[in-house]
């Protein structure tokens, strides 16, 4: 019995400090599990409320130009619609989840419901018949939308920071893309206001001139922090692929069309050379590659958070 009782207490000495040990490891995995998962569902808000943003851009901003088409293409303005209402509920949806504002981008979205119609109702009437003032309302639902929707994503950013700092520079990748694209997005709406037949004034030629800066600069901040993220063939990939097509091509013709509205101050008669609904096609298409280095961005921010989601699953596994 002695013996017995011994036994029990010299394996009682040595199992549970293992065991306590593994109670320790054990919780320490469901911990970063916890991290992991809220740093997933920040991102996840960030991404939706970033593309949300691109959506509205796109949509919103051709506003300011159908409304001076005698018969512009409803069938694409519809589609966009569509676009923006789905990425506004994803947004709003993700944003709930990850603790955020999600009601927010909800009364947003029927901002821009509200406007939409309006322009839609526009868009019936002839042209001399159409409120002169609802293309800048649009402008302004469509500033108040953005400006929002990126708060969230600043929270969003800032909460992943806080759980999961690896990621932290892959979501600031993408936020410098977002800058980008919003700058070039600006200037291209001026560009398309002159192709529509708006002179060229001196003020509005220097702010383009000024946007073209301020793009440079994004490019190179979006650069230097890809050169700072650890080695990621995807996200390589994906600068390599904006080198040759935005800056070896798509900026060098935004900067021709510039150059030819500053002609047109002294030679009104000069021609640009592309009708709207061209030029339209081709800057969309121009707009939209951007993305895709922010889309490379947040893809591998995603996949290094589930990496580490796994690794904390196979720590609780092992400590059980």
């Amino acid at each position: 019995m002695r013996i017995r009782l011994l036994f029990i207490i010299g394996f009682c000495l040595v199992a549970i400090p293992g065991l306590l040990a593994s109670l320790w490891v054990a919780g320490e995995a469901v911990r970063d599990q916890r991290r992991v998962g809220s740093a997933m569902a920040q991102l996840q808000a960030v991404a939706d409320s970033q593309r949300a943003v691109s959506a509205i851009a796109v949509e919103v901003g051709a506003f300011g130009t159908v409304l001076r088409q005698a018969a512009p293409d409803r069938a694409q303005l519809n589609g966009d619609a569509e676009a923006t209402r789905r990425l506004m509920q994803a947004a709003a949806g993700s944003a709930t989840a990850a603790g955020l504002d999600g009601g927010a981008i909800a009364r947003l979205a029927a901002e821009l419901d509200a406007v939409r119609g309006r322009v839609n109702q526009a868009l019936d009437q002839p042209l001399d018949r159409r409120d002169a003032g609802l293309a800048a309302a649009a402008v302004a639902a469509r500033n108040r939308a953005v400006e929002g929707l990126l708060a969230i994503a600043t929270q969003g950013a800032q909460g992943v920071a806080r759980a999961e700092p690896e990621l932290a520079l892959l979501v600031e990748v993408s936020s410098a893309v977002m800058d980008l694209r919003d700058v070039v997005g600006r200037r291209n709406a001026q560009i398309l206001a002159w192709l529509s037949g708006t002179p060229v004034q001196m003020d509005a030629l220097l702010g383009a001139q000024a946007a073209t800066g301020r793009a440079e600069q994004a490019w190179l901040a979006a650069q230097r922090l890809i050169e700072s993220v650890p080695a990621n063939a995807a996200l390589s990939d994906a600068l390599a692929r904006q080198r040759q097509s935005y800056a070896g091509r798509d900026e060098g013709e935004w900067r021709r069309y510039i150059g030819i509205a500053q002609r047109r101050m002294a030679a009104p008669e000069t021609e640009f050379g592309i009708t709207v609904q061209t030029y339209r096609d081709w800057s969309r298409g121009a707009q939209a590659s951007i993305l895709d280095l922010r889309d490379a961005a947040l893809a591998a921010a995603l996949r290094g958070g589930e990496a580490a989601g796994a690794a904390a699953a196979r720590a609780l596994w092992l400590a059980l």
